[in-house]
């Protein structure tokens, strides 16, 4: 989802007719993100809520509070 945000936010020359489709492109990336968390909260409930708090949705870069299951005493997958 990042890497098409980027793709369309990011030209040169922003006309009337691009910048119409990136905003619209984004309202709707935006709002299926929103559906897509709630799914998979519904489906997944605590696992998705421990995942959730630890990583991003849209950049999915560990938080500064993210340690590896191997330092947490897990399995190393």
């Amino acid at each position: 989802m990042t890497g098409l945000l980027l793709a369309f936010w990011a030209t040169p020359h922003m006309g009337r007719g691009h910048l119409v489709f990136a905003a619209g492109s984004t309202a709707y990336i935006l709002l299926g993100v929103c559906f897509e968390e709630r799914d998979l909260r519904r489906e997944f409930g605590g696992d998705y809520e421990a995942y959730a708090q630890r990583v991003r949705s849209l950049l999915p870069l560990p938080s500064r509070h993210w340690s590896s299951p191997r330092a947490r005493g897990g399995p190393a997958h």
